[in-house]
């Protein structure tokens, strides 16, 4: 969410780079309209806590943007959000 394993917030490894992907290592972005999921869980967290706690405003801004994206690619579906700590 906010830094991975290494401690990198800024790399392209964050979720919030990688998101809109399909496969994070080329250009080509998901096609939203393609498949409509009945729920989305979120499993996420665990490695911005590697290394201590990460910011806290970072942590949170960054979880509400990427629960804002995926809200707006499926509107009509449910998310649950996994803490894996």
């Amino acid at each position: 969410m906010y830094q991975d394993y290494d401690g990198n917030k800024t790399g392209d490894s964050t979720m919030l780079n990688v998101y809109p992907y399909t496969i994070p290592d080329e250009a080509q972005t998901w096609d939203a309209t393609r498949f409509v999921p009945d729920g989305v869980v979120i499993n996420l967290g665990d490695n911005d806590f590697t290394n201590g706690p990460p910011d806290h405003d970072g942590y949170v801004g960054n979880y509400t943007t990427l629960l804002t994206r995926l809200r707006a690619s499926y509107p009509r579906r449910g998310s649950f959000s996994r803490w894996g700590r």
